[in-house]
């Protein structure tokens, strides 16, 4: 209040409005976890999985949702580093940049690594129109999987992003076209229902002369896709252009980082 005992100086009433604001509930407990980082929480239907260290939870809820117990369904061979995760229908296809990546079948509640000789490895996925398709590591391929199953994989279903000859950082599935994202470039790609190879074909005259710096920073928010791109602004794509959408001060301080490929975004 003011000198008065009132509102303010002036003797005027000001009103005032407490607003909530959220929160964070512990629901499991990580003693004993090497790290207590989620690398993935994956939503399939009502239940929610969750990756930490090299262990993939299964986490069910109390009445209250306020706690849960964690049972553990599988591990990976790797512990560090975000793990990107696509579902179809009936199962989850996690990555974690290796050669190795797996399949979740919720129904039954197993993970099993992906053995076809023909799957080429991942360091991203995304599922549209009945396929999983994949980036395969340090390349600039895309390969898909058969319908609804990412256990099986056919060698002549791929294809190479070459209007730029830069390496692919990520996909991304967007009003029913694939974001392929260079490191210099982004091709769109519509599904073009090819009979044999890759099903999918570039869009012709779609094209972003500008690419990304970081694959965990490339996010669906919002009714559009936002990342960090090789010039290390925070871009929003408004149809197939890029707008800058980071402040300057915010961009300014991305340049004075000695690296960016390792940031992560969320949306909110």
């Amino acid at each position: 209040s003011g000198p008065d005992g009132k509102g303010g100086g002036n003797g005027q009433t000001q009103n005032a409005c407490l607003l909530p604001t959220p929160g964070l509930t512990s629901l499991i407990d990580t003693t004993g976890l090497s790290s207590s980082t989620a690398r993935a929480i994956i939503s399939f239907n009502d239940d929610i999985y969750t990756v930490v260290d090299n262990t993939l939870y299964k986490l069910t809820l109390n009445a209250l949702k306020t706690a849960a117990t964690k049972t553990t369904i599988g591990t990976l061979t790797t512990s560090t580093g975000p793990v990107r995760w696509a579902r179809n229908p009936t199962q989850v296809m996690l990555v974690d940049g290796t050669t190795t990546n797996y399949i979740l079948t919720p129904l039954t509640d197993t993970l099993a690594s992906i053995t076809d000789v023909s799957f080429q490895g991942a360091s991203d996925v995304i599922f549209i129109d009945g396929y999983f398709v994949t980036v395969v590591p340090d390349t600039a391929i895309m390969q898909n999987s058969s319908i609804n199953d990412g256990t099986t994989w056919d060698g002549l279903d791929y294809t190479t992003a070459e209007s730029n000859p830069d390496l692919l950082v990520g996909i991304v599935a967007d009003k029913g076209q694939i974001f392929a994202i260079g490191t210099k470039s982004v091709e769109i790609w519509y599904d073009a229902a090819n009979a044999t190879g890759f099903p999918f074909s570039r869009q012709q005259g779609a094209y972003m002369d500008i690419g990304c710096s970081a694959k965990n920073s490339i996010l669906s928010v919002d009714n559009t896709l936002m990342w960090l791109d090789d010039r290390r602004y925070v871009i929003m794509v408004n149809q197939y252009s890029p707008v800058v959408v980071s402040t300057p001060a915010l961009s300014a301080e991305f340049q004075s980082y000695e690296i960016v490929d390792d940031a992560v975004a969320y949306t909110y």
